[in-house]
């Protein structure tokens, strides 16, 4: 292994049992030998016995750094959550009326010239548009739980979603309340899910395509209408994806919520349709494309609809918005300062009560972590609220931390794009409370 890099990844119980300050890093492995670095942070030395148990090497595999998927603990906003937009099926809406569709127009950032463009290209490629299907909405009352899965039942039979099957694998059903207070057919997929050999597709980082998007003039963002179940199954997976009901047992004859593996190859899928379309961004169904050329930005608008329309995909026209010098996306707002804290999602944490619970507490901590770029000293901040996940004893100073995070998250900074043709010097800090790097 000599003159290869590896992860040397700390035991957390060596780390906790003395001065020793070290963290997981990369070294390189030369003469059979791995340098690591460790900080004495206590007053006196300290001798680490030979042979003594630090941690565990791991290999490296190399792979796209640019699309690396990164697993946390933070909260994904709605904005990106695709489970909780994806509707319980394709779910039909009314054709939408003139006085919508110029108001869409109306609202963009171009020019008189750039306007008229837009119309044509709109139209040219209306058959993108889901609205334009013509097909009537579908009945939301409330209904008991036997009798809605029966409604929803006949309703995926009829949109052509799923059929009967004789398949073994059988998941059951269950009905969820949405925030809307309907209802949402979910098929419990988790003893299927742990039959299945997992074929993973990287997501892209948010913070990625954030950062690359902003700065820019002109923002139009699309949303695909029902996104996974625009995708079909083949045969073998349909079987798989079964489910039984007291109507009887039926397969998804399209891509299900819930199926591992599904988030994934969703977004491979998607990669493939835009690939090569540049300045244009893609999370799961949430379509995104910017520039600072108004011809150029048409043009791009252009080849997106063509490809949606090539691939018999999609759009809700209603969601979409055109050529606009701001747009909403991801759980930030995107203009040409820099990348903002959506003030609704500011608004929803305001409104939050003190936390009661350990539960409360990590709920909170984890949704302003999802803004922890835009908040000065956020490690410091946090670090009193942190602490009750540990024992949870609220006090005066928790109350004041929660405080000032609210605060903190009205004023939070507006970052401004990186400029990528300039060199980079990254200056860090640290202490027991938390650590930093500018």
């Amino acid at each position: 292994m000599n003159n290869t890099d590896v992860s040397v990844k700390i035991d957390k119980y060596w780390k906790e049992s003395n001065m020793l300050l070290t963290m997981e890093q990369l070294c390189k492995v030369h003469d059979n030998k791995i340098p690591i670095v460790v900080i004495n942070a206590g007053k006196n030395p300290v001798k680490i016995p030979k042979h003594s148990y630090i941690g565990d090497v791991f290999a490296i595999e190399e792979i796209d750094k640019d699309t690396l998927r990164v697993h946390s603990e933070e909260i994904i906003p709605e904005d990106a959550d695709w489970e909780d937009s994806l509707p319980p099926y394709p779910m039909s809406s009314e054709p939408l009326s003139q006085e919508a569709f110029e108001k869409l127009i109306t609202s963009s950032n171009l020019s008189e010239k750039g306007h008229k463009e837009l119309i044509k290209i709109l139209w040219r490629n209306r058959v993108a548009f889901h609205e334009y299907d013509g097909k009537s909405g579908l009945y939301n009352g409330p209904q008991r739980k036997k009798n809605e899965i029966s409604k929803q039942i006949a309703d995926m039979l009829a949109n052509g979603m799923i059929e009967p099957t004789r398949s073994p694998y059988l998941s059951r059903v269950v009905l969820v309340r949405k925030k809307d207070q309907q209802w949402r057919f979910v098929v419990d997929f988790r003893h299927t899910n742990s039959l299945i050999k997992q074929q993973s597709h990287v997501i892209p980082r948010i913070d990625r395509i954030t950062t690359e998007a902003a700065g820019k003039r002109f923002y139009t963002s699309f949303d695909l209408k029902a996104g996974f179940h625009q995708i079909p199954l083949d045969d073998n997976s349909k079987q798989i994806a079964a489910f039984v009901t007291h109507e009887g047992i039926f397969q998804y004859k399209v891509m299900p919520m819930g199926l591992t593996g599904s988030p994934d190859k969703f977004q491979e899928i998607m990669d493939e349709v835009l690939d090569g379309i540049p300045e244009c961004y893609v999370y799961l169904d949430d379509i995104l494309t910017c520039s600072n050329d108004e011809s150029n930005h048409l043009k791009t608008i252009d080849k997106i609809l063509q490809r949606i329309i090539t691939y018999g995909m999609k759009i809700s026209l209603a969601k979409c918005q055109f050529s606009q010098n701001s747009v909403k996306y991801l759980g930030f707002r995107l203009d040409s300062e820099g990348i903002h804290v959506n003030p609704e999602k500011v608004k929803a944490l305001q409104d939050k009560p003190l936390p009661r619970t350990v539960k409360e507490v990590k709920s909170f901590l984890g949704a302003v972590s999802y803004f922890r770029k835009h908040i000065k000293n956020f490690a410091t901040i946090a670090a009193p609220l942190y602490g009750l996940e540990k024992d949870f004893k609220w006090e005066q100073k928790h109350t004041d931390a929660f405080e000032v995070m609210e605060t903190a998250l009205i004023d939070a900074a507006v970052l401004s794009p990186p400029d990528n043709t300039k060199n980079y010097t990254i200056f860090t800090d640290a202490s027991f409370q938390g650590l930093g790097a500018a």
